[in-house]
């Protein structure tokens, strides 16, 4: 007869509590490739998330501070900017695609293609499983 050995592996318990499932985890810089604001739920619980996004001419912030007082519960508040300045204005006022010529001519058949891209970048980066993300 055989004797047989058993192998026991421990590991020792981490010291920080594992994040609750409804806590997501914020979208990273790095993997959003335009600027953004971003604010956590007020009551802790981010289960939902409200995306926003401006339209032309205008910028992030100001969609950032209509969300946030909003105050829905159990939803965090992304506003995201436009990748595009638009040129020869005095404020910053950006823009999803090229919409105007270099002499500030509204474009007839503007194409929409690179915003696109970006949103479904950022949809992949905010839908991806949390173990696919790598750090």
């Amino acid at each position: 007869m055989q004797s047989s050995t058993s192998m026991l592996h421990l590991r020792t318990p981490s010291s920080q509590p594992s994040p609750s499932p409804k806590v997501k985890s914020p979208p990273k810089s790095t993997s959003v490739p335009t600027p953004f604001s971003y604010y956590p739920s007020d009551d802790g619980t981010d289960e939902n998330l409200l995306i926003l996004l401006h339209g032309l001419g205008d910028a992030h912030i100001p969609f950032s501070k209509l969300g946030k007082q909003f105050k829905l519960p159990q939803t965090a508040v992304l506003a995201i900017r436009a990748p595009e300045q638009i040129p020869y204005l005095y404020t910053e006022s950006y823009q999803w695609y090229l919409s105007f010529s270099p002499l500030g001519d509204l474009l007839t058949d503007p194409n929409p293609t690179p915003a696109l891209t970006l949103l479904s970048t950022v949809l992949d980066h905010l839908t991806a499983p949390q173990e696919c993300v790598s750090l």
